[in-house]
């Protein structure tokens, strides 16, 4: 009879270990997902400012009809290289 009971606790233990370590796991979650959230919101406008933040005189794809568009395409084939790596 003792040995059931002390079944019971420790089967009882074992799942309130689980309860709490299951409820940080979820906290957890929440406080990545704010802080993702949070950093989205701050690196877009930092994108925009520093692609359209680029105006300097002597930049040879500001002489040339299509040098935007060619700037973008490099930037973008340089990301995936490095990811890459």
């Amino acid at each position: 009879m003792t040995l059931l009971i002390k079944g019971m606790v420790f089967e009882r233990l074992d799942d309130l270990k689980d309860y709490i370590s299951t409820k940080i796991d979820l906290e957890q979650n929440r406080i990545f997902k704010t802080l993702t959230i949070i950093t989205m919101c701050i690196s877009l406008p930092m994108l925009v400012a520093g692609v359209y933040g680029m105006n300097f005189k002597n930049m040879p794809e500001q002489e040339w009809e299509y040098g935007y568009l060619c700037h973008r395409i490099d930037n973008y084939l340089f990301h995936c290289t490095i990811d890459l790596v």
